[in-house]
């Protein structure tokens, strides 16, 4: 999860910052309640002892405006409803490449990383095709042909959309989260 900013709209150096009064209604963050991804970024500054729920509601006094989906925070940046807005990063850079009017920003302390796992159905009758898909996505083709998709991969050197040089990643402690 990055910040996409309105070209001309300067990106907040921080996450922190998305709150400052400069940005008094003009941002959009995709709903907890609809997308993972945005659960995913809740969890991750709730536990942040210089964030927490906090962040939040400082968001919300100044007029952040919540929406379904991060497609959804893109589009609104895109067609200028608002100057800034958080959603995944391989999509606001394969609309960047599209000529989509934005700049992506990774704010302090970094894009924070949102895995998209493969659950496995305990059902009774399951296929063993399951786990075979499972570990053919896990595995180092698998990943090459995420990659190629534009989508972030967890093995190194298979390329995939851009992270910039120095962004720092924010990894969630799912385990504590869950």
């Amino acid at each position: 999860m990055v910040v996409v900013t309105r070209n001309g709209t300067p990106a907040p150096a921080t996450w922190a910052a998305l709150a400052d009064a400069r940005y008094r209604g003009q941002v959009v963050l995709p709903d907890p309640a609809f997308a993972a991804s945005a659960l995913g970024l809740l969890g991750y500054f709730a536990a942040q002892p210089a964030y927490g729920m906090a962040f939040y509601r400082r968001l919300k006094a100044n007029g952040a405006r919540q929406v379904s989906a991060p497609g959804d925070a893109l589009t609104a940046v895109e067609q200028g409803s608002s100057k800034v807005g958080v959603t995944l990063a391989n999509t606001a850079y394969a609309d960047q490449k599209k000529g989509s009017p934005i700049a992506v920003a990774w704010p302090r302390p970094g894009g924070v990383a949102i895995y998209a796992p493969i659950g496995i159905t305990t059902r009774k009758h399951r296929t063993p095709l399951a786990a075979e898909f499972a570990n053919y996505v896990a595995s180092r083709a698998g990943q090459a042909i995420m990659a190629k998709l534009d989508t972030y991969v967890v093995l190194p050197g298979l390329g995939g959309p851009p992270l910039p040089a120095g962004s720092p990643l924010a990894t969630p402690n799912w385990p504590a989260l869950f």
